[in-house]
């Protein structure tokens, strides 16, 4: 299971940490069936007018490194996963990183030294507010909490503006992908500022 960058509060150009109910950690469950990539070959191969296979391993290297670029920029996850996140202490409130945010499948306490471990129910172990983004309160008991749910856009409902910069950001690599001496992007955090402007109103802000 693949572990995720700590995600960090919004600011226009330098994110910084600043947030106590953010997880200690978390990771990759599982990436929903039929939800695996945010933008697909041909497609890709369509905007970049390639018409031969010459060029299939390099692009499908690039969709995959922009995706998670976008997603660490963003805060916010393109291929729903189910996510399991952790935290030392049971918070006041457990702010669930990246979303959009879907079901919560499991909420679990654990005593540290595995001394107890038990699940908790919505509406007697604890309650949730928020749609899009979500987050726990009122947790009755006190240990190590873990929380599954699944976090992502549908396949369907991405906004139109993401996969712009993703395709936006393959085109950069292609169109320098044989000079080493030219960057590949005029670049801050990993993105282009095209990219960024395009992404900047759909930041996840406050976390």
């Amino acid at each position: 299971m693949a572990l995720l960058s700590d995600r960090v509060l919004y600011n226009p150009l330098t994110p910084t940490y600043d947030y106590k109910y953010k997880p200690d950690q978390t990771e990759v469950v599982e990436v929903v069936k039929g939800q695996e990539q945010a933008v697909f070959l041909p497609d890709v191969k369509k905007f970049l007018s390639v018409r031969n296979d010459h060029y299939d391993v390099a692009i499908t290297s690039w969709i995959h490194g922009v995706t998670e670029q976008v997603e660490n920029f963003i805060r916010r996850d393109l291929i729903q996963k189910k996510l399991r996140s952790y935290w030392y202490t049971t918070p006041p409130k457990a702010e669930l990183p990246m979303g959009p945010h879907g079901e919560i499948t499991k909420v679990t306490v654990k005593g540290k030294g595995s001394s107890f471990e038990y699940d908790l129910e919505e509406g007697s172990g604890y309650e949730v507010e928020g749609m899009t983004f979500k987050r726990l309160y009122g947790i009755t008991d006190s240990g190590q909490l873990y929380v599954e749910f699944i976090s992502g856009y549908d396949k369907d409902k991405r906004p139109e503006r993401i996969i712009s910069a993703i395709l936006q950001e393959i085109a950069l690599q292609f169109k320098n992908r044989q000079d080493p001496d030219t960057p590949a992007m005029t670049s801050v955090n990993n993105l282009s500022l095209e990219a960024r402007h395009l992404l900047s109103t759909i930041m996840r802000r406050g976390f």
